[in-house]
């Protein structure tokens, strides 16, 4: 039936609906087409960093004297697939430069969550600075690299710059 019009009409609850169906060419649909350009990846991983703290040494401490430096925020397994994850903190100077920074051990034992899991609070993440004469850091960012069950792997940056200097007073 090419060009052909259905129509219909009913009264329904004193409403009159009508229905008008038209075919155009022939009658079987079009096949579905695939989406263009590049598949999607859907990242596992939700992190934030709000706040990153500074906690200078004290004058009595041991050498080496370092600046730690902790992130406050939440790591979660948004996907499907368990996952395993290590941290990576790092900061950046005033004028942009990466300070070079020592990753606490526990960054880099792998933790891993099932789907909803994850952690947070502060220190979940943290590096030393054994620069101890290094101004108040500008910005901080925190690398999550992950691998899912499958093998997919990846990484999650997140940054702040609310730094907030802990440090005890002498």
């Amino acid at each position: 039936m090419r060009g052909s019009t259905l129509q219909a009409g009913a009264v329904v609850g004193g409403v009159t609906l009508i229905i008008l169906s038209t075919a155009c060419g022939s009658s079987a649909p079009a096949p579905p087409t695939a989406p263009s350009g590049p598949p999607v990846k859907i990242i596992p991983i939700a992190a934030t960093m709000d706040e990153l703290l500074l906690n200078r040494p004290l004058p009595y401490q041991q050498d080496p004297k370092y600046i730690e430096y902790a992130a406050c925020g939440f790591i979660q397994n948004v996907g499907g697939q368990n996952l395993i994850f290590t941290t990576e903190l790092l900061v950046d100077g005033p004028d942009g430069t990466p300070y070079s920074v020592e990753q606490f051990y526990d960054n880099l034992v792998p933790k891993k969550y099932g789907p909803g899991g994850g952690t947070l609070g502060c220190g979940f993440s943290s590096s030393r600075d054994y620069n101890i004469q290094r101004a108040i850091p500008a910005r901080a960012r925190l690398l999550v690299h992950y691998t899912q069950d499958d093998g997919t792997t990846g990484t999650v940056e997140t940054s702040t710059s609310n730094i907030r200097d802990t440090s005890i007073p002498p």
